[in-house]
């Protein structure tokens, strides 16, 4: 029982998609909600776009403009999503990228809705809760391969 407990925890430590269980936030990618700007760009290093718009700054790495994209307000991320088929090599850190995976790190959710998308397909979407926090998993139309994942406050 130690040793599962030891492996489980050593697959979440290397996992860039996790629930960090001592404060009971969801990460991406090694990003938080509430991380400062200068804590992405040090993670990261400059962006491969920049937006700032009223207050809300966008930034954005990864190949067609949309990899990761992370958006800040009052220089704290607020909004984090990933487009897994965008992302460079260099930046995924075990990101999820079909149903089992998602499976393994977060467990099936229990909030499963069903969405138009791709004109006539529809897609699964997966929700899951913590205290301040909505990851959203959403699906293609195969309802197997990741199309985005979404951290907001709730």
């Amino acid at each position: 029982m130690r040793q599962l407990f030891v492996l489980t925890s050593l697959i979440l430590l290397l996992t860039g998609c996790s629930l960090n269980t001592s404060n009971n936030s969801f990460s991406l990618n090694e990003i938080k909600l509430g991380d400062s700007y200068e804590e992405v760009i040090n993670i990261f290093g400059e962006p491969t776009l920049k937006k700032d718009e009223n207050n809300i700054i966008t930034i954005i790495y990864g190949k067609l403009g949309s990899g990761i994209v992370i958006k800040f307000v009052n220089k704290e991320v607020n909004q984090v999503e990933i487009y897994p088929d965008y992302l460079n090599k260099e930046w995924i850190k075990s990101v999820p990228f079909n149903k089992d995976n998602v499976i393994d790190l977060y467990g099936k959710s229990e909030e499963i809705i069903e969405k138009s998308c791709y004109e006539s397909a529809y897609c699964e979407e997966w929700s899951y809760y913590n205290e301040n926090e909505r990851l959203i998993v959403l699906f293609r139309w195969d309802n197997e391969t990741v199309d985005r994942i979404t951290l907001l406050n709730k």
